[in-house]
């Protein structure tokens, strides 16, 4: 945010500009080619970016997996919905009759 910039990975012209001592347009250039040839003082443009397949295929295949979640999700939270539903539906039958309520006694 403050400071000199001696590396500039995104052109941010107003940020630039501030160390300027001219003021700049409000476009770049980007050089294609250069005669004569680039020499060892000139600056040098950096290298490409990889173009492999890198990490993207994996986060793909997260997202494939994230995305078959919500549908089995959905479904497992309505049959628990519907299951607490008739649960509660029939406490109150139990209610209105005047019968006791049955207590599941697991051990």
């Amino acid at each position: 945010p403050a400071g000199v910039l001696t590396e500039a990975g995104v052109i941010d012209l107003d940020r630039l500009g501030e160390q300027s001592r001219y003021p700049l347009a409000s476009m770049y250039l980007e050089l294609v080619a250069q005669d004569p040839t680039v020499a060892a003082t000139d600056p040098r443009p950096l290298p490409m970016p990889p173009l492999g397949e890198g990490p993207h295929r994996s986060y793909a295949v997260q997202w494939f997996i994230f995305a078959t979640c919500v549908p089995i999700g959905w479904v497992l939270v309505v049959r628990k919905s519907l299951r607490d539903r008739r649960r509660a539906a029939r406490r109150d039958e139990l209610a209105e009759a005047g019968e006791p309520e049955a207590v599941a006694v697991t051990g």
